[in-house]
């Protein structure tokens, strides 16, 4: 996004280009890869970790719906982080510590019930790694004889489609 920047004010200025059709194109030149990518990724992990066992293949395909939207949400949030930044240093340093701000409240590493309150209604709720991680465990483990680690990681306040949206 920061080095497209010159490119993007130069058009802008000559009227060739206005913003939404500019942030259009990016994104369907970019979802083919991220298509791809995100396939390559799940079969290796979803079939790798012998999550097939006993669950019908639409969680298959629901774990690939959940990866590839918190890739691309991660890739807008990246995409913001670059365009409201100055410089690229300040994004290349700035992106990833929020990043991981937002994956160490998601309830992964520190379960919402540790939590001090600010945080556990704040950035755990505003956390995109929070839906992402719920529906996916969500996806694995219930109907499952595992359903007890919903519970432990207190991931039952939702159901998968609703983590999803």
């Amino acid at each position: 996004m920061i080095e497209d920047r010159p490119i993007y004010y130069r058009d802008r200025l000559a009227g060739c280009s206005r913003t939404l059709p500019h942030l259009l194109s990016k994104i369907v030149l970019e979802w083919p890869f991220a298509i791809f990518s995100t396939c390559i990724f799940s079969i290796t992990i979803y079939f790798g970790c012998l999550f097939y066992v006993g669950l019908p293949i639409g969680d298959f395909f629901y774990f690939w719906l959940q990866i590839f939207l918190t890739n691309e949400v991660a890739a807008s949030f990246a995409g913001t982080v670059a365009a409201l930044s100055p410089t690229m240093d300040i994004a290349i340093s700035l992106g990833p510590m929020m990043l991981i701000m937002l994956f160490m409240f998601a309830g992964f590493l520190i379960i919402p019930s540790a939590l001090p309150v600010y945080w556990r209604f704040t950035i755990r709720y505003l956390s995109f790694f929070t839906y992402s991680f719920a529906g996916l465990a969500q996806n694995c483990f219930l109907g499952t004889n595992n359903k007890e680690i919903l519970n432990i990681y207190e991931l039952l306040e939702l159901s998968k489609w609703e983590n999803t949206l």
